[in-house]
């Protein structure tokens, strides 16, 4: 019996997930960079910082839309992203498609000629835990959205976050997150 093969043109599908928080835990870390610690030893980047400043946030929830997925359990990890990271400095030109030249690639419209852009990289991931109805999710954000997401996590209302999700081969990835005191799903 021939094998189905998979069409190697697949279809993005994009999922907007809301989440209601259960539970969270918070560490904030500061010290030191750890290559600086213990015997001297080379160290490849020197332009690192001397003092090292993290937050991570674990998120617990579960999905309430949609109502296929509803029930879902979440477990969310935050970590802060390097204000030096490629994702905080990145800018709109930056993703410009190129020829082999270095010629940014143009589309013609009627209304005139408009650069082609590259999706931007996602800013998290979204695995299924096999054999269960749990996903984990890490993210990187910036050191503000840390601090306003523990501002609104330290309220005594209750908290939503909203995710867009995009699966393409069987790789989820986060396009957008969002935290709340509004039901995304009223919205």
């Amino acid at each position: 019996m021939p094998k189905h093969r998979r069409s190697s043109k697949s279809t993005p599908q994009y999922t907007l997930l809301s989440i209601t928080i259960e539970n969270y835990e918070a560490r904030c870390t500061a010290g030191i960079n750890l290559d600086l610690l213990g015997p001297a030893q080379y160290i490849e980047n020197e332009d690192e910082f001397t003092y090292r400043f993290d937050t991570t946030l674990e998120i617990s929830g579960v999905c309430i839309d949609p109502e296929e997925r509803s029930g879902e359990q979440y477990d969310i990890t935050i970590y802060t992203a390097d204000p030096e990271s490629w994702q905080l400095q990145s800018r709109i030109r930056d993703l410009r498609e190129q020829d082999e030249q270095g010629i940014t690639k143009c589309k013609k419209l009627k209304s005139g000629e408009y650069p082609i852009y590259r999706e931007p990289p996602s800013i998290g991931f979204l695995d299924k835990v096999r054999g269960e109805n749990r996903y984990t999710m890490a993210i990187w954000l910036g050191p503000l959205m840390i601090t306003d997401t523990l501002i609104l996590l330290s309220r005594k209302k209750q908290t939503y976050i909203s995710i867009h999700e995009k699966k393409f081969d069987r790789k989820r990835r986060i396009k957008t997150f969002t935290i709340q005191t509004l039901d995304p799903a009223n919205e």
